[in-house]
């Protein structure tokens, strides 16, 4: 959904510019430190800077179609993968390794609803207290203050699309209800209970 805004900025100059790649989710956590993941025909990729977007690192990264990206420090990063190929996988070293947080792709560990059309969208405040949102059937979000070793889930009566936290309590969500409107929902007992800020009929989501 495409909102009328008006938003004033000093100036923009191009970071990295990719003829045939594709870029869809970035994560900045300082004016030097960022990354990025994207995608060309056949591979993934994960980007990452060091100097403010001078120059940018490519590393590998195999599992196909990543839908979520969260690095809260520039060590510790969290990538979803919603899909068939769905997973969460975790980093401790700047992305040059990653693990995956194993999800049973059947019953789901930890409560995670587990299979095609999966997705993922995480916030992480630091490298132990993070949330994922999961929009598969009746979706939620997901809490975690170990660091994703274990998670509560937390059911939404809405689904999810995308998060955001300004701390351990309070953040926000945007995604859609049962009957297909957008909503944009407050929560300030870190995703216990939640409040509508915002409608807009007759759209899927809203972010």
């Amino acid at each position: 959904l495409l909102l009328p805004v008006f938003m004033k900025a000093q100036s923009w100059s191009i970071s990295r510019w990719d003829k045939v790649n594709t870029l869809t989710k970035v994560s900045a956590i300082t004016s030097n430190d960022a990354f990025a993941i994207g995608h060309d025909k056949s591979v993934n990729f994960l980007l990452r800077t060091r100097d403010g977007g001078n120059t940018w690192d490519s590393i590998f990264f195999e599992p196909k179609n990543p839908s979520g990206l969260c690095f809260p420090d520039k060590n510790h990063g969290i990538i979803t993968i919603g899909s068939e190929f769905n997973g969460i996988f975790k980093t401790t070293d700047g992305g040059n390794s990653f693990e995956m947080i194993e999800v049973d792709t059947s019953t789901g560990v930890a409560g995670f609803a587990a299979g095609y059309n999966t997705y993922y969208s995480p916030y992480f405040i630091d490298s132990q207290k993070g949330f994922i949102s999961c929009t598969k059937d009746n979706g939620g979000i997901y809490k975690t203050l170990d660091g994703g070793n274990t998670w509560t889930k937390q059911p939404l009566e809405f689904k999810a699309y995308d998060i955001y936290f300004q701390d351990i309590n309070n953040g926000f969500a945007s995604g859609r209800d049962a009957n297909y409107i957008g909503v944009v929902m407050k929560t300030s007992d870190g995703g216990k209970t939640w409040s509508n800020t915002l409608n807009i009929p007759q759209y899927n989501d809203v972010d």
